[in-house]
């Protein structure tokens, strides 16, 4: 250990096995200095963060102690029991963290992977909100759903994307203004699209001011479409079409099994 005295204050220089443990965090790099009068430590190469409830790791860190400041670059990595989170660059202030350059998050109670510009995540609270141009993936054993949308929030269950450009998968494609999607205590998932809210599916689509759906085991159990309601199908013999306030579709196998509807204006069946 080196030690200077500057204008400001001794300086402490460390190399090798640099630890600082402090009631908050516990701080492992292989060099680093100390500013005594800043209450300020700067540390390079291999940094560790030890948290009550996460773990962070970083190329560089700046800590300052009254405050509880911490400021990470390079390859930045945070890691807590819902989320793992990459980026260049991670500020914490007071268990909040905001992340800019090449966000990406992983929510481990969804198996859902984000990628987008930058994020606000409480540490505490487990809820977050990601910015940019958002990309994620829904992991599911037999598809993966893409999402692409410009703002994404994030709570321990569920999640809200503005707007939905598009989601995708094997088997359908949906887009609106919003999209809330929730993970049900009955391992049911529901996705809840509002304004201009299209989804299409293998042998139809429709549109609706608001759409429910709801799936279990990477299938469409239940579409439920609310205002304005235009719902159309096709077989192979026949092409089905309704115009309501209200069409609930329920689904066997990806496929219409039933279709219900409320205060009908139009509806016809042709064959084809």
């Amino acid at each position: 250990m080196d030690i200077e005295r500057g204008d400001s204050g001794y300086v402490y220089t460390l190399v090798g096995h640099v630890w600082v443990k402090t009631e908050e965090y516990e701080i492992t790099a292989d060099r680093g200095k100390y500013y005594e009068q800043d209450s300020l430590s700067e540390l390079w190469k291999d940094v560790v963060v030890r948290g009550r409830n996460y773990i962070l790791k970083s190329d560089y860190l700046k800590y300052r102690s009254p405050d509880e400041y911490l400021l990470l670059e390079g390859k930045v990595f945070l890691e807590d029991s819902l989320r793992r989170i990459k980026s260049r660059w991670i500020e914490v202030i007071r268990k909040v963290a905001r992340a800019k350059g090449d966000v990406y998050v992983f929510l481990k109670n969804r198996n859902v992977s984000v990628e987008g510009d930058s994020a606000i995540y409480n540490i505490n609270t487990g809820v977050g909100t990601i910015w940019g141009d958002i990309s994620i993936q829904i992991l599911r054993d037999s598809d993966t759903v893409h999402i692409d949308t410009r703002m994404l929030h994030v709570e321990k269950e569920n999640f809200t994307a503005i707007p939905l450009i598009k989601l995708t998968s094997s088997t359908e494609e949906a887009s609106g203004d919003t999209l809330h999607y929730i993970l049900n205590r009955d391992s049911t998932e529901t996705a809840i699209i509002k304004g201009n809210a299209f989804v299409r599916w293998s042998d139809g689509e429709g549109k609706a001011d608001t759409i429910e759906i709801i799936y279990r085991q990477n299938q469409i159990l239940r579409a439920i479409f609310k205002g304005n309601a235009v719902v159309s199908r096709r077989d192979s013999t026949r092409y089905f079409y309704i115009e309501a306030d209200r069409v609930d579709v329920w689904f066997s196998s990806g496929r219409v099994q039933r279709v219900l509807s409320d205060f009908i204006r139009n509806a016809y069946i042709r064959e084809e």
